[in-house]
């Protein structure tokens, strides 16, 4: 194309499957969360039927929930999680979904201990970064992860 061409695509799904476009299922949907508060909040009045639900710790590598209370950072300016941050997964479990753990739990033995809290499995991200299949550059495989407990 050249600049300033304009490009127009269309897609017509009956054309596609020569008649009738299959009925599409729902996707199941796995709410996010790093508190009780949050779930049990999902459970009860989300719009649609929350399936299930990943429980970020604050190692995740996707968590951004701030401590609770006062703000206290470390010696690199990172907050400073404390007991009123784990999440109470015997809470979680009353609500009735499955749900997945995740925050450093790509580590051996972890996913016994997920499995022993009645967890669904455990949800793992940095462990396979590190993986050469992965296809991550090695320089950013290992930038950044040695302060990871």
């Amino acid at each position: 194309m050249l600049p300033g061409e304009e490009f127009l695509s269309t897609f017509d799904p009956r054309a596609f499957f020569n008649g009738q476009p299959p009925v599409l299922k729902r996707p199941q949907f796995l709410g996010i969360v790093a508190s009780v508060t949050l779930a049990m909040t999902l459970a009860r009045k989300a719009s649609g039927y929350v399936d299930g639900f990943i429980i970020e710790g604050d190692t995740a590598g996707g968590h951004n929930a701030p401590p609770r209370g006062p703000l206290q950072l470390n010696a690199i300016g990172e907050p400073i999680y404390g007991e009123r941050d784990i999440v109470d997964l015997e809470k979680i479990r009353a609500l009735g979904r499955p749900f997945w753990l995740a925050g450093s739990y790509g580590r051996p033995g972890r996913l016994a201990e997920a499995l022993q809290h009645g967890a669904s499995g455990v949800q793992v991200g940095t462990a396979f970064a590190f993986c050469t299949e992965s296809g991550l550059p090695p320089r950013i495989e290992t930038a950044g992860f040695a302060n990871e407990p």
